[in-house]
Order: C-alpha cells, then sequence, then structure tokens
C-alpha cells in the first residue's frame, strides 16, 4: 500500500531551487550590471500608462530588450552553475532517501565487463519452522528488479521506490545497463574503443548478473521504456530468471512512433548527445509530454463555471533545459547516445547498416488502425521471423504480464502497442492499463509518470505468493 508520507521530494526541492536562481540572477545582474529585473517592469508600466509619451519610451524599450538579449548567456551560466552541482546533490538524497546502496560493481566473466547496479539488501524475516514456504523465502528471498529507460540510470526508480514503500524483506535490484549510469565512466576513459551496447548485449549482461548476484527465481520485474524492451525480451529468453513482468510503455521496435523514429534517423534533432539547449526543450515539450497538437485545448473554453486556465508551456522549470544540456555535454562522451541509439535501431531493423540511410526499414499501416487486428501496424519490409528483436506481434503469448501505457506517449505509440500484445490480450494473459493525459515521461501537469504507475503496479509487483 502507498505511504502517506510518500509524498516526492523532488518537486519541493524543485520549488527551492527555481527560488534561489531567480535570486542569485537578479543579484548578478545588479552586481556587474546595475539592472535589476523590476526595473524592466517599472519601465513597461510606465509606458503602457502614458501614452502620450509612447514614441520617446520606444528607443528605452529597445534598448531595454537589446540588453535582456546580451544577458541571457549570463543567465544560462548562472543556472548551470548553480544547477548542476544542486542536481548531484538532488540524485544523492534521492538514493538515501528511497534506501538504495550503491553504486556497487560486479564482474561478469561471460560477458567479460564488469557491471554497475544498485542493491537494498533484504532484511530476514524471523523463521517459523511451521511455514515451509518462509522457509522456501529465507532461502530465495523475493527480489525486485528495475530496468530503467535510455540515457537514465538508477535514479529513474527513487521516487517510485518510495511510492511503492517496498517491505524491507524484498529485496531491491536496479542494474546500469552498459553505456549508462556509472559506465559512462568507462566510455569516457576507452574513448572510441568503448563497444556500444546491442539489445543482444544488455540481455545477456542482465542475465548473467542476476546469476552472479545470485538473485534467485523468485524475482518480479518492471521495466520502463527501453528497460520495459529488455525485461520483454529477458523474459522470453530466459523465463526461469523472472516470475511476474510488468511492461511500461516497452520501447520495442515495432512500437516506435513514425515521427519520433523519423526524425531521429534523419538527425533532426537529438535524443541524449544535445546539441543545444533547444534540442533539450524540443524533446521534453513534444517527446517526453503530452500531444502537442491537443495541449492546451481544454484551457480555451471559458465561462463563469470553468474560468480560462494558464496553459503550460514546459513539463519541468523551463531553466532546467540548460542544466540538462550541460550536464550532458559533461558526463557522456560526444556522440555517445547517437551511437548508442543506431545500435539498437540496427537490431530492431530500423535502420540499414549503412549509417547514411535516413530512411526507417519498416512501412507503416494506418496508426488509427482497429487495435485488435494483429496484422496491422509494422510490417518489416524483409521477413525476419527468426530475429525476436523486428518481431511485429507478441511472441510469448503464454505469460501473463501486466502493460501499462500512457495515452499521448509520442515515443511508444499505444495503438501499435496494442496490436502488439494484441493476441495476448485477447486470450486473457496480458492486462493493458492506459494512463489517460500522459505522455511518455510527464502527465499534462507534469507530474512524474511513477507517481501514475505507482498504484497501477503495486498490487502486481509485490505480490510473490
Amino acid at each position: 500500500m502507498i505511504g502517506s508520507d510518500s509524498s516526492p521530494l523532488l518537486p519541493v526541492l524543485l520549488q527551492w531551487i527555481v527560488q534561489q536562481l531567480r535570486s542569485i540572477f537578479r543579484l548578478s545582474l545588479f552586481l556587474f550590471f546595475g539592472i535589476i529585473d523590476s526595473n524592466k517592469s517599472s519601465l513597461i508600466n510606465t509606458t503602457n500608462n502614458n501614452n502620450s509619451n509612447t514614441a520617446s519610451n520606444q528607443p528605452e524599450q529597445s534598448i531595454m530588450t537589446a540588453t535582456t538579449q546580451k544577458l541571457k548567456p549570463v543567465k544560462r551560466k548562472v543556472e548551470a552553475l548553480v544547477g548542476i552541482p544542486v542536481l548531484k546533490l538532488l540524485s544523492k538524497l534521492q538514493m538515501k532517501s528511497c534506501g538504495l546502496g550503491g553504486p556497487k560493481n560486479v564482474f561478469l566473466p561471460k560477458c567479460g565487463i564488469t557491471m554497475n547496479y544498485y542493491e537494498r539488501e533484504a532484511v530476514p524475516q524471523p523463521r517459523d519452522p511451521q511455514q515451509k514456504e518462509q522457509q522456501q523465502q529465507q532461502c530465495d528471498p523475493p527480489t525486485l528488479l528495475l530496468l530503467h529507460g535510455i540515457s537514465s540510470n538508477a535514479n529513474e526508480f527513487c521516487d517510485l521506490i518510495r511510492l511503492l514503500d517496498v517491505p524491507a524483506h524484498i529485496r531491491i535490484l536496479v542494474p546500469e545497463q552498459i553505456g549508462h549510469g556509472q559506465d559512462l565512466k568507462r566510455a569516457r576513459l576507452e574513448g572510441s574503443a568503448f563497444q556500444q551496447p546491442t539489445p543482444e548485449s544488455m540481455l545477456e549482461s542482465t542475465s548473467e548478473l542476476l546469476e552472479v548476484v545470485n538473485a534467485g527465481n523468485n524475482c518480479n520485474a518492471m521495466g520502463t521504456s527501453m528497460g520495459g524492451a529488455l525485461l520483454y525480451f529477458l523474459k522470453l529468453n530466459h523465463p526461469h530468471l523472472v516470475r511476474k513482468t510488468i511492461l511500461v510503455e516497452p520501447a520495442l521496435g515495432s512500437v516506435l512512433a513514425k515521427p519520433f523514429l523519423d526524425g531521429l534517423i534523419s538527425g533532426k534533432y537529438s535524443f541524449g548527445s544535445f546539441r543545444s539547449r533547444d534540442d533539450v526543450k524540443n524533446i521534453f515539450r513534444n517527446y517526453l509530454w503530452t500531444d502537442p497538437t491537443r495541449r492546451g485545448k481544454e484551457s480555451d473554453v471559458q465561462n463563469d463555471d470553468h474560468p480560462k486556465k494558464k496553459i503550460k508551456k514546459d513539463p519541468i522549470p523551463a531553466f532546467f533545459y540548460e542544466v540538462i544540456y550541460r550536464s550532458a555535454k559533461i558526463t557522456a562522451p560526444e556522440g555517445h547516445w547517437r551511437a548508442l541509439l543506431d545500435n539498437l535501431l540496427r537490431t530492431y531493423g530500423l535502420l540499414d547498416n549503412n549509417s547514411s540511410n535516413a530512411e526507417s526499414t519498416y512501412e507503416y499501416a494506418d496508426a488509427d488502425a482497429d487495435a485488435d487486428d494483429a496484422s496491422g501496424g509494422l510490417e518489416p519490409t524483409i521477413a525476419k521471423a527468426e530475429n525476436i528483436y523486428t518481431a511485429t506481434t507478441d511472441l510469448d503469448q503464454d505469460t501473463h504480464r501486466l502493460v501499462v501505457w500512457s495515452e499521448e506517449d509520442q515515443i511508444c505509440n499505444i495503438e501499435q502497442g496494442k496490436r502488439f500484445f494484441g493476441p495476448s490480450m485477447a486470450s486473457g494473459k496480458t492486462r493493458f492499463e492506459t494512463i489517460p493525459n500522459c505522455g511518455h515521461v510527464f502527465a499534462a501537469d507534469g507530474t512524474s509518470i511513477y507517481e501514475l504507475v505507482g498504484p497501477i503496479v503495486e498490487k502486481s509487483l509485490l505480490d510473490f505468493s
């Protein structure tokens, strides 16, 4: 059950950070330029209240506008200067608050690499000799496995762990995939010699990690986005490793939304390897959030009972775009995420081996086709039935699972997802739950998806019976 004291720490700290950054920015303007934001407001108000002086005040307004533009680089630097260390502090606080310890690392002899992970060790329950099931759990304690999305890390699940209030006797494992999290240090050190992961290498390294750390066979798992796709293939190839699976918007190749995929392949925008602050803003506003073509339409209705609401422009405080952009340049080698994405897309059959090809190797059917038609959606131009990564329909239709999908996901198309899992949904093996007014990461009001996912997955995820 979700605890009553489980309100996320991050939003409160974010609000405080916003206030501090604004104060610091105004102070920097005063110290270096002798200008405070309130001067601009006073000038504009004076202009509006004195129409006779409009012409004479236009030069002053132009000067102020030009000055504001010149100060933008200073503002961005201040945002990054304060924001980056604060984000690092927040990450540490999040890890501490949810009880995860790490980073830990272990060498995987079969894969030949060292893999990083975070763990909350289980607290053993008192033994009762009359309960054989409890004795079995003492030897093989329940384990909760969480698999993160692309360009993410173990911090992704801190809020969810805290919201779920996971009992102390349940072990929690959060591996950081190759080329993610702590492994970015290795990527920087090895440079061009670093071998980017593929779906196969992530699958095999994750399965070996579970064996090396003795996760046992009493393991429930949840994966989000890339992690959801990884979990799907893990259960398909190694069914003994995981009992119950929960897939949150699994980024399988055949469910990726065409506009998002085409933008990635053509290089129109970058995901992770951001080229500018605008790249970050575009990803957050148009792909991690709700459908931009529908956003704000309900706010246009205005009457006495429903006053017009202010339309939200960003899912997060806008100054964080600069922080995310500069932080990404610091933590990951240049071009790292682009190379990693290309590897994944090639394995999914979505990109030719020739990196100059800017077109998907899939043909798209009408996204609005009947969701129960398992033959609709994406169809490979070349049949690759032997390749599990290019499948366009569920290959594991006997597995009981829960699938959770945001209705306005701009990265993983919900209708394509329904077509993929259509056969197992029809047989009752897959339960498909949707989240209205929510995108891939954020709801319409900016709420993190995990705050909405928690109540949906809690019962299944924590049931080890």
